[in-house]
């Protein structure tokens, strides 16, 4: 080979390495994003745990505002409001509550100046902690549809084909995604179909959830 030709080859090797390894930091971010939510929803899951302990076995969605609840707010659209109520539980962090793929939502620097552009994270408004039913949807991705829009921020999911994820946080166009905070405190990734599977096991639907 040719000096020129030595050159060529090896501004060719060069390129084609920077290509790979660009693909692979894509995919390596995805992962710890994806990581990264599944152990903001483990916390929002020990929060929630920590304040049912803490009043009587009740959900901050089942206990009045007048007593330090966010019973009042389930069916109106400021979802926040049952993470505010937390804010103890979660550890004073408001960043707990934005998941890193979210790139609509940002952390606020506090749970003072704290509204549902701080938040990633639906609230299932319906769901009891008296309830033994431990695949009960207690909180999950904020891409969650049933096929319609949201109503004064609330959605109701049925065990139907037409519930899914909307693109824009985890997966793509094809392959959407999302994860699942039951109520027995495990996390759960779950594509289209998973979640409609998840959906149809006995007691779960239906359900309403409160989007941000």
């Amino acid at each position: 080979m040719t000096l020129l030709e030595t050159l060529v080859v090896m501004v060719l090797l060069a390129v084609l390495s920077a290509m790979v390894l660009a693909k692979m930091a894509r995919v390596n971010t995805g992962c710890c994003h994806g990581i990264s939510c599944v152990n903001n929803l483990k916390q929002i899951g020990t929060a929630f745990q920590i304040w049912k302990n803490d009043n009587s076995n009740a959900y901050p969605m089942e206990v009045s505002t007048n007593d330090g609840g966010s019973r009042e707010y389930a069916f109106g659209p400021e979802a926040f409001r049952h993470f505010q109520i937390m804010q103890n539980e979660l550890g004073q962090s408001p960043k707990v509550v934005v998941c890193p793929d979210d790139k609509e939502r940002f952390a606020a620097t506090n749970f003072i100046n704290f509204d549902n552009s701080n938040l990633s994270y639906f609230v299932g408004v319906t769901v009891s902690a008296t309830n033994a039913n431990t695949n009960l949807f207690l909180c999950g991705d904020r891409n969650i549809t049933n096929g319609t829009s949201i109503s004064h921020g609330l959605l109701r999911l049925t065990s139907n084909d037409s519930v899914g994820w909307t693109s824009g946080i985890h997966g793509d166009k094809q392959n959407t995604a999302g994860n699942i905070l039951l109520s027995d405190g495990s996390v759960q990734m779950l594509s289209t179909p998973d979640l409609q599977q998840a959906l149809k096991k006995p007691g779960v639907a239906p359900t309403v959830v409160a989007v941000p």
